[in-house]
């Protein structure tokens, strides 16, 4: 158990610990929402609580199993818009296990715990709001009926980051006073940098002297991989010793290995799936890269600056929120390969400004993105909201 963990089982006991909470997620995948929501899990059932930690669809080969809770898959279809089957199996879920409070976590959980509450609607419906509402949303005003028709069910939206919420008001008419901004928590325990840096290298099977950028994320679209992928290429003008590693699975991860090979790096450009021990991966690069079109507050960004790695990104959604430009990193407006590229090799050429970036980067995240407090947050507004009137 995490020092933080530990933490909250001596804090004060509440009235509600036998309550038992619905953590509903997309699957029990390693992706920032599901492990946010895994990690609150963790918090949560330290605090007494009883913890369901439910995928909608069937789980990666590595699963999520947040410590303490209990975990289930109603493996359903992903198709379509709405699965009228997967629908009734959450509907039936639900009633099998009467938790106190529901909280749906991004993506698909938004529709299928939304269209469920007709029939609990003595249920605290919380919605957490991963990112941007008008990237997922689009710009189909038969979409955008619907998502207000969800949005009209929930209790209470958490997003991630102010920028989120506030578009979620403007573009939905969501009343303000059922919102809030709880920052994603993140365990502060420091991984030995030498050692990470080694045993990464070795991995990966280069030079000891070798700088590594590294990423981590989905191969989807919404990450822009092809974006990081022709800046890397640039950056190799500057320093022909780098190399790229990217953490994820994704839809894209053939085109990504194909146009990799095609401009000649399939020996730089690592693709290495899904770990469970990211933090040791981060502790061992020299540089966070995030590319990403649409972000709501990147947890991978608090990750890395917990390990002292400072990050270059495009300034998108709740970016600004988690960097602060040349001080814990820099954020790029412009979307343009050539700059992304000479701002690393900016950053990689001055090791005595990385590491000042990256301790700062980490007072930030213990000050400001605690674990502790996240899961305080939650436990507090899931009492308030069991003590309003249904």
């Amino acid at each position: 158990m995490s020092s933080q963990l530990a933490e909250l089982s001596i804090l004060e006991p509440t009235m509600a610990k036998k309550l038992t909470i619905l953590q509903l997620v997309t699957r029990r995948q390693y992706r920032g929402a599901e492990m946010f929501a895994s990690k609150l899990s963790e918090g949560l059932v330290s605090q007494g609580y009883r913890v369901i930690f439910l995928g909608l669809y069937a789980p990666p080969p590595a699963d999520l199993q947040p410590q303490g809770a209990e975990c289930h898959d109603l493996n359903g279809d992903s198709s379509g818009f709405v699965s009228l089957k997967l629908l009734k199996f959450l509907k039936k879920f639900i009633a099998d296990n009467q938790p106190d409070v529901i909280q749906a976590n991004g993506s698909d959980t938004l529709k299928y715990s939304a269209l469920c509450k007709r029939y609990f609607p003595r249920i605290p419906l919380i919605y957490r709001l991963i990112s941007m509402p008008s990237y997922w949303m689009g710009t189909n005003p038969i979409k955008r009926l619907a998502y207000r028709y969800f949005y009209s069910k929930t209790n209470f939206v958490s997003g991630v980051g102010r920028p989120a919420i506030d578009q979620l008001i403007e573009l939905m008419n969501y009343p303000p006073a059922n919102t809030n901004v709880i920052y994603r928590g993140v365990d502060e325990h420091l991984f030995d940098k030498e050692i990470c840096r080694q045993t990464l290298r070795n991995e990966l099977n280069i030079s000891q002297t070798a700088k590594v950028l590294i990423t981590v994320g989905a191969l989807k679209d919404e990450k822009d991989h092809h974006f990081m992928i022709n800046a890397f290429a640039q950056m190799n003008h500057f320093d022909k010793e780098l190399h790229l590693v990217l953490l994820g699975e994704g839809d894209l991860k053939s085109d990504l290995v194909a146009k990799s090979k095609s401009i000649g790096f399939e020996n730089k450009v690592h693709f290495v799936g899904f770990k469970d021990n990211v933090g040791e991966w981060l502790a061992g690069a020299d540089l966070f890269l995030l590319t990403s079109k649409i972000e709501g507050v990147p947890g991978v960004v608090l990750e890395a600056a917990i390990q002292n790695i400072p990050t270059l990104a495009i300034d998108v959604g709740g970016v600004r929120e988690v960097i602060e430009h040349e001080k814990t990193g820099i954020s790029l407006h412009e979307r343009e390969f050539k700059s992304f590229a000479f701002k690393a090799d900016y950053l990689l050429s001055q090791p005595t400004l990385l590491a000042e970036m990256g301790a700062n980067a980490r007072q930030l995240v213990i000050g400001k993105f605690g674990l502790s407090r996240a899961v305080r947050e939650f436990e507090e507004l899931y009492l308030r909201l069991l003590d309003e009137p249904a």
